[in-house]
């Protein structure tokens, strides 16, 4: 086999595996996604869902809240013992970092006062 057939193969393969790396990875925040929304649906937050998009190879998933008051995230994250690492403000809602998750939940901006005391020390 000549050197680039064998340059061509090893290329493709690398590729492939690149490729196969994001989905996996996409898959498991997903899944993050998935469980995070089921939490806080049976801790009150009905209308929690998970959601997700890919950017330029790069999967980002989310948890759509924004139905949800403050009051409601709070006590649900509070009840399932998650912690706020950190609030992300934008015109109409607000991303939430939650501490050790690679998700995070999109909350409207309105709703976000109540939620100081479910900030992480």
């Amino acid at each position: 086999m000549s050197e680039l057939m064998q340059q061509m193969i090893t290329d493709v393969h690398n590729e492939h595996a690149t490729r196969l790396a994001h989905i996996e990875a996409a898959a498991g925040l997903i899944e993050e996604a998935e469980t995070l929304a089921a939490t806080l649906r049976s801790h009150g937050v009905t209308g929690a869902r998970a959601a997700g998009y890919v950017t330029t190879g790069k999967a980002l998933a989310y948890v759509h809240a924004v139905d949800a008051t403050g009051d409601e995230l709070r006590q649900a994250l509070a009840d399932a013992g998650l912690r706020i690492a950190l609030i992300k403000r934008h015109n109409t809602f607000c991303d939430i970092s939650l501490r050790g998750l690679d998700c995070w939940v999109a909350i409207d901006a309105d709703a976000v006062d109540n939620l100081a005391d479910c900030k992480a020390a």
